[in-house]
């Protein structure tokens, strides 16, 4: 596990050379700063969570322009600006590259809506538009939680977005979690997150998916009846 624990302006942990190219990032912008634009290829998709303050994000095209305050997620695709207008604010900004996704806006909601392991809720913020897309979840650990040790496929990338707790890999290594961590985790890399006396919310970056929508199976399709029949 590779973990930025108390992250500064412009501070970065690559994955560029795996299978599904993704770097995360910690910015800062400062209040009365003016408008500064944040560079991104046309076929990059870029998952933005806001830490703190309020900022306004905005891309190429104006359409696209998400007022953002602390807790809120949004996604979109190649470059955009940042106007911090008179608060300024702090952003994690996770880009999948060779990927071009669709342009939202959402909130972190206390609870996931679905459940995960070891007592923890997801919720699935932005989800995979085909089977196989990207997606970002936000991951919520009760106090007390102590995860069974497991590993995923790919890569993973993701912020504390509030609370704190440990990352671990039994008798190998151990990383504490506090509110503005960010972190990548290899592909197959073995770990666990547990959590004291504090819940933790993680913001989870996916570079793939096993469920989504294909062509012949989604709910536009599925609950269209010919003939009154399926």
């Amino acid at each position: 596990m590779q973990l930025i624990a108390e992250p500064k302006d412009r501070d970065c942990i690559g994955a560029l050379n795996t299978m599904y190219p993704t770097e995360i990032e910690y910015r800062e912008f400062g209040g009365r700063c003016g408008i500064s634009v944040v560079g991104r290829p046309n076929s990059a998709t870029s998952y933005v969570v806001c830490l703190g303050g309020e900022v306004v994000v905005t891309t190429s095209d104006p359409v696209n322009s998400f007022e953002m305050r602390r807790g809120n997620c949004s996604t979109f695709t190649g470059p955009f600006s940042v106007d911090a207008g008179d608060v300024g604010g702090s952003l994690v900004i996770i880009t999948r590259y060779g990927y071009r996704g669709m342009s939202g806006l959402t909130m972190v909601e206390p609870r996931g809506r679905l459940t995960y392991i070891d007592g923890c809720t997801d919720t699935l913020l932005f989800g995979p538009h085909r089977l196989g897309d990207p997606c970002l979840n936000s991951l919520h650990f009760p106090k007390g939680t102590k995860q069974t040790q497991h590993l995923h496929p790919d890569i993973r990338m993701g912020v504390v977005l509030s609370g704190e707790g440990v990352a671990f890999r039994e008798g190998v290594w151990s990383q504490p979690l506090k509110e503005g961590s960010i972190f990548y985790l290899p592909e197959g890399e073995t770990h666990s997150f547990e959590t004291g006396d504090s819940s933790m919310t993680v913001i989870a970056y996916h570079p793939t998916s096993d469920c989504g929508p294909t062509d012949e199976d989604h709910p536009m399709k599925s609950r269209t009846y010919i003939g009154r029949g399926k």
